[in-house]
């Protein structure tokens, strides 16, 4: 869907810097100025321009990134769609959807994906190394806190709806644009790729070899749907203080989402006490702006959708018996792991949040 102003390439966008990437590609080569400036008559009033409704962005892991979304209560799709979130949402709310979560992190990864004050803390002393950033290519590093983004082989086109050419994370490293990732085989170490060659930079193995996001200045101005933590939920307190600096980085478009019960968490459980006391906190801090997730997997009214309807979703055997344990309906979560939701759940989480964000959220 249309999302003004159009996703600028990373290249672009990057090398000359967030705003004067924007800048240079929406701002003519000539302009036209009358030799002869005429002072206008009167006339009608002109009517006022609508302002495009602002795209929107996927925050998190694996939930955010619609878990399961080829799987349906009976198996897997065969002809029928596939079923992500934003698929769904962005046609209800006519505009664009962008996705930056990755299954398996946790919420310190996503608070270095969305805020630029909050860097990944690359190691360049490692190996004897001198702190020098190589003129082209990449590198192999550690980081300092041993915190490290996950690894996740994507295509171009699924980063964001941008237009990138290379898998991993934008930002830059002492001014240079890089992309960071996951190593996939080597433990907490971080694949770093220089994005334009040039001369050798020595960022030294202080701050300003630290790597900073340029997601954050890329989704200005959107709504910010903020799903992160379940992977770390046994540490609450750790979840609710990156969710709130997550939040904090735009909170007059941010949206906090709830957690929802899997089958491993039943009552009684450390999992379970850790989701009820991190969603109690989102409330209580969010307010209007929390999205509680696990009412709107119980909601009757949602259930009556008619794709959701044509499998009797909330009312067979199976979906008695997990609603009795507090869970939502067996038909909506996956088949394989209990632990994500399917095409029929991401369809609901979708319409739940269409009717959330033109309603009390009051974003579109």
């Amino acid at each position: 869907m249309p999302d003004s102003p159009r996703p600028v390439p990373r290249r672009a966008l990057l090398g000359a810097g967030a705003l004067a990437g924007l800048a240079a590609l929406t701002t003519p080569a000539h302009a036209s100025v009358p030799e002869d400036p005429v002072e206008p008559g009167p006339g009608p009033t002109p009517a006022p321009t609508e302002t495009p409704k602002p795209g929107f962005v996927l925050w998190g892991s694996s939930s955010a990134n619609s878990g399961q979304p080829t799987q349906y209560p009976d198996g897997e799709r065969g002809t029928r769609p596939k079923v992500r979130i934003e698929d769904v949402l962005a046609p209800l709310l006519g505009v664009r959807g962008y996705v930056t979560a990755i299954g398996g992190e946790i919420s310190t990864q996503t608070l270095r994906q969305r805020s630029a004050a909050h860097p990944y803390r690359l190691d360049f002393s490692y190996a004897n190394g001198s702190g020098v950033l190589p003129a082209q290519g990449g590198l192999v590093l550690p980081t300092t806190d041993r915190v490290a983004p996950a690894w996740r082989r994507v295509q171009p086109a699924e980063i964001s709806g941008m237009d990138f050419d290379h898998h991993g994370l934008p930002g830059t490293i002492a001014g240079v644009p890089c992309t960071v990732q996951g190593h996939p085989h080597r433990f907490q170490k971080v694949v770093v790729t220089r994005l334009t060659p040039g001369e050798p930079v020595q960022a030294g193995t202080g701050t300003g070899s630290w790597w900073h996001t340029a997601y954050e200045e890329m989704h200005r101005g959107r709504v910010h749907l903020i799903w992160t933590g379940k992977n770390n939920i046994v540490m609450p307190d750790r979840v609710i203080a990156d969710t709130r600096a997550i939040h904090g980085v735009e909170p007059q478009t941010s949206v906090v989402m709830g957690h929802w019960y899997a089958w491993a968490d039943q009552p009684g459980t450390a999992t379970r006490a850790a989701v009820d006391r991190v969603n109690a906190s989102y409330r209580a801090e969010y307010g209007p702006r929390y999205f509680d997730t696990m009412a709107a997997l119980r909601s009757r009214e949602l259930w009556a959708l008619p794709e959701l309807k044509a499998y009797d979703v909330g009312y067979t055997a199976a979906d008695k018996d997990w609603l009795a344990r507090g869970l939502p309906p067996r038909q909506l979560v996956s088949y394989t792991d209990k632990m994500h939701l399917n095409a029929l759940g991401n369809r609901l989480i979708a319409h739940a949040l269409h009717r959330f964000l033109t309603g009390s959220a009051g974003l579109y």
